[in-house]
């Protein structure tokens, strides 16, 4: 079952750290270079200034990180395109994570573990589509150019604008009374949401210049290309084609196995994310894999509640079936039954459809050959 703990960047930490020490050195410098026009004591302004960037940036990175972005994330993952793509990267991470460490611990007793979060996540979208889609993907992000681009410019905008309201807020708050929170929330939020804004269009510009190296790299390879081709066909002279006559030389073929920079930004894009696109067989283990996992979820929730009868009395008086359902109580953690049974079934039906798409596409690919 989804969990809001389940929604924290594992790089989170490093991100607070950063952004604190960024806006600590931006605030000493800003301070500094004041003090300096000023012909004040630079460094008692810049270590002032430095001090209430380090609190600031602390304040505003935390509450993003730990407080707005998993509600976020775990509220409009089923709404919003940019948060469910989010939402399964993190899901996938911690899923992985999860069964490297129990891998790694296989000596340990077993507990009930949670249903991995992106086995829950989206199913009716998942199940109007299935059969539909041409090939099933965990990436639900990147499309084309447009949306790519899209995505990286509003990328956590939301996430700082709510973030700053709350930082700049807060700060207002107590330092100033309650009375001023609104206003400093309002102009908080805006400058954060502006900030983000502009650091996301710097990723974008960044993005569009390495990708128009990479264009302009594939097409002096295709010159080089070309111009060997026509080395070797013609005895080691260069044919020049006439202005008014279509070019057949070599030189135009090989651009059919480049792609455009539209194809070749969107892979980029694709390749900064670490969601995959995966084929039918694959998606048909992790379903699997899923409703493996679901139904041991399952038969550990019966053990807690037979556990749990057995604490009441209801189990018998051996010692034996006591300390097995204290142990089976014990582990503290809440199964949503009801859900569990919904998320069960639409992975049923999912396998079912995929298996019926697959068995269809093996006569029809045989007959093609």
């Amino acid at each position: 079952m989804t969990t809001p703990l389940q929604n924290f960047d594992p790089d989170s930490p490093l991100l607070v750290v950063q952004g604190t020490l960024t806006l600590a050195v931006l605030g000493s410098a800003t301070g500094a270079t004041l003090a300096a026009f000023k012909a004040q004591n630079p460094f008692a302004l810049g270590m002032n200034m430095g001090l209430n960037g380090s609190i600031a940036g602390l304040t505003f990175f935390a509450i993003r990180e730990y407080l707005v972005s998993p509600l976020l994330l775990t509220t409009l993952s089923q709404a919003v395109p940019s948060y469910n793509t989010r939402s399964l990267a993190l899901h996938q991470l911690h899923h992985d994570q999860t069964q490297n460490q129990a891998t790694s611990s296989s000596t340990s007793p077993p507990n009930i573990r949670a249903i991995p979060p992106h086995h829950t996540h989206n199913h009716n979208a998942i199940d109007s589509s299935l059969e539909s889609e041409t090939s099933p993907e965990l990436n639900l992000g990147v499309h084309d150019e447009k949306t790519a681009i899209s995505r990286v410019r509003n990328d956590r905008v939301l996430d700082s604008a709510l973030a700053g309201a709350l930082t700049g807020g807060g700060i207002s708050w107590t330092f100033r009374g309650r009375r001023t929170f609104p206003r400093a929330a309002l102009t908080s939020g805006l400058i954060t949401a502006l900030g983000q804004y502009m650091v996301n269009n710097v990723r974008v510009a960044r993005l569009e210049v390495l990708a128009r190296r990479s264009e302009k790299k594939r097409e002096a390879e295709q010159e080089a290309v070309g111009a060997g081709a026509g080395n070797v066909d013609n005895g080691g002279v260069i044919p020049v084609s006439s202005s008014t006559t279509p070019s057949t030389s070599p030189t135009s073929t090989p651009t059919q196995d480049f792609p455009t920079l539209s194809n070749r930004l969107v892979d980029f894009f694709r390749s900064l994310s670490p969601v995959r696109k995966i084929s039918d067989d694959e998606y048909l283990q992790i379903l699997y894999k899923q409703r493996e996992g679901m139904r041991e979820d399952l038969q550990a929730w019966e053990v807690r509640m037979r556990g749990k009868y057995a604490l009441e009395g209801r189990g018998g008086n051996s010692s034996t079936s006591n300390s097995d359902a204290k142990s089976a109580a014990s582990t503290g953690q809440t199964i949503d039954i009801g859900q569990l049974m919904r998320q069960l079934d639409g992975v049923e039906r999912r396998i079912s459809a995929l298996e019926s798409k697959i068995a269809n596409e093996g006569p029809e690919a045989a007959a093609k050959v």
